[in-house]
């Protein structure tokens, strides 16, 4: 049987309150995770522009926690100290070793959830980039932005970010965090990915062909672009859009008024069975299914605990 609580997770701005889904019968030792977890925004107005959250996670006993995430059109870094990392198919597993260096790792393509495992004492720090929001922070080459390999964009990107994970209070990790962000920051500008942005956030059911016309390029460019810069096809990105939006239209209506049919329409789904067949897709689950057991905190966190 699933669970739902709801509690309060503290951040440094505010509290927000959320309900998750859990199998767990002992929903006070779920709350004891809960609780190591600060969800934060930029406090940088120039930041904000470019990341949509941070989260610091501070686990520091033995415990094993299992959670599934789902995917969304941002470009996470997440930053881990003492854990051997490893990734399998539609899974990650971190866990603590003494002997292990920072690592640093960069998710932004995956399309179905990832099943995610911490093993022992961890300590991650999270930066949530909003769609495109990464490439104004590295140097671009001919090559793609690339998940495959560990992500050290820098020199001196390691040596800062082991001391900044190192330390104990959260206002300084952040103050630290930002002002490191803030010296890489550069006069990133695409020519028409901005506007292939905004214009899916709009309608998300125009077609890459009616795209590619607006911007005069080919469908051919504009894919070669959005798998560069956003680490998707036009497609996979539309997708994922679509899908976030139908849970930020489902919340918003506290109320629950709104039909499934309604929100797949006014998020651009189709009809019924295109809405179906993308959450089973990207969640595994129905709609229903999925909005039964899943209420995400404020801070974009949807996962679901096991």
């Amino acid at each position: 049987m699933i669970y739902l609580l709801t509690l309060v997770l503290k951040t440094r701005n505010k509290s927000y309150t959320t309900t998750l889904a859990t199998n767990w019968k002992n929903t006070s030792e779920l709350k004891n995770i809960l609780v190591n977890i600060q969800v934060l925004k930029p406090t940088s107005e120039i930041l904000k522009k470019h990341i949509n959250n941070y989260y610091i996670f501070h686990q520091a006993d033995s415990k094993e926690i299992t959670y599934l995430t789902f995917p969304n059109p941002y470009s996470i870094v997440s930053v881990l100290n003492n854990v051997e990392l490893r990734h399998l198919p539609n899974m990650m597993v971190a866990e603590f070793n003494c002997d292990k260096s920072l690592i640093s790792d960069l998710t932004l393509s995956y399309k179905k959830p990832i099943l995610i495992k911490y093993k022992g004492i961890i300590k991650e720090i999270s930066i949530c980039f909003k769609p495109l929001g990464l490439n104004a922070f590295i140097e671009h080459s001919k090559e793609p932005i690339s998940e495959k390999d560990p992500f050290f964009p820098y020199p001196d990107y390691k040596e800062k970010m082991s001391e900044i994970i190192n330390l104990t209070n959260t206002d300084e990790i952040i103050l630290q965090l930002e002002s490191y962000l803030l010296s890489k920051l550069s006069n990133f500008k695409h020519p028409f990915l901005h506007q292939f942005i905004n214009d899916v956030a709009i309608n998300s059911s125009t077609s890459i062909g009616e795209l590619s016309k607006k911007y005069g390029v080919s469908q051919k460019t504009l894919i070669k672009h959005t798998k560069s810069y956003l680490g998707r096809t036009p497609s996979e990105f539309i997708k994922v859009v679509r899908f976030y939006k139908a849970m930020k239209e489902y919340f918003k209506d506290e109320k629950r008024t709104l039909s499934l049919t309604e929100i797949g329409y006014a998020v651009s789904f189709f009809d019924q069975s295109h809405m179906i067949k993308d959450f089973k897709t990207l969640t595994g689950f129905t709609p229903r299914t999925f909005f039964k057991n899943l209420n995400p905190t404020k801070g974009e966190l949807n996962w679901i605990f096991l």
